[in-house]
């Protein structure tokens, strides 16, 4: 019997095939985002397959990145694609194994079904998110103050001392993420975001915002800066990024299914969504 191997780039398109039957909707491009990433972790592997003769059985990405997380240098392996073949689901955990023995590493997921959740339950993981922020497309009248925010080169100038800013922006460029800065006496703000749809509705998903607080005093501004910039209806994030404070003309809504953690350094107002694969497969 086999045992779970290191995928590595040079297997991608033996991989691919698997990949293609599990989600025919991303293009192979995307899926050789999880194969390529540009993020700065050490490793030099994107997760674990299992092969069987000439077959391969199954597949699990993982994505590490390195953060600067309070003050502090944090190893993060975000998890996945956990698909296998179903004659062989038997061996499923085989994947999964190599993963828990990671020293030192934050490990999390972003996109558990059911049968995954119930798995990292099992494994202590911790809910990382419970509830996504849905911001309707409504303003507050008084919200009058004028603000300046930035756009492209602007922001890389605006941050350039900021090395940890700067790291992001630098790690996301390639792909399909969109960035608004905020800059007021009280403080600075770079968002992070991508263009997605729901339920056919063109909308965007933040997954990282660096001044919650000055994010939620000018919410009104941002979101109209947002939705006319992009043309857009609906802002979704999770709310921790927020530290779950009400938020007006908004939506709480309960996930089907919460995203998992596990660490022995962060909490999950410490964890946001970049560098996974939300990013990368553009989800």
């Amino acid at each position: 019997m086999a045992i779970p191997e290191k995928a590595t780039i040079d297997k991608f398109e033996e991989i691919y095939p698997l990949l293609k039957e599990f989600q025919p909707s991303i293009s192979k491009e995307r899926w050789m985002n999880l194969f390529s990433y540009s993020f700065s972790g050490n490793e030099n592997y994107c997760g674990y397959y299992l092969k069987e003769g000439n077959e391969i059985a199954g597949f699990l990405g993982l994505v590490f990145s390195k953060r600067i997380i309070n003050g502090k240098e944090e190893n993060i392996c975000n998890t996945s694609t956990w698909v296998v073949k179903e004659k062989y689901r038997d061996r499923s955990l085989e994947l999964l194994y190599p993963v828990l023995e990671l020293e030192n590493h934050t490990i999390v997921c972003h996109t558990p079904n059911s049968r995954v959740n119930e798995i990292y339950k099992k494994l202590n993981f911790k809910n990382l998110e419970t509830r996504t922020r849905i911001l309707l497309p409504i303003f507050n009248p008084f919200a009058k103050k004028e603000l300046r925010f930035f756009y492209g080169n602007e922001i890389e100038n605006e941050i350039a001392d900021d090395k940890n800013l700067s790291k992001i922006l630098n790690e996301h460029k390639k792909y399909n993420c969109f960035y608004l800065f905020l800059k007021t006496d009280e403080g600075k703000c770079l968002i992070v975001y991508t263009k997605v749809k729901r339920k056919k509705l063109p909308c965007t998903n933040i997954h990282f915002i660096s001044n919650p607080e000055l994010f939620v005093k000018y919410l009104s501004q941002i979101k109209r800066e947002i939705t006319g910039r992009n043309k857009i209806l609906f802002i979704f994030f999770d709310e921790r990024f927020t530290n779950n404070k009400k938020i007006p003309f908004s939506l709480s809504c309960k996930r089907k299914i919460p995203k998992k953690f596990k660490s022995n350094s962060l909490l999950e107002k410490d964890i946001d969504n970049l560098c996974s694969e939300l990013i990368l497969l553009d989800i």
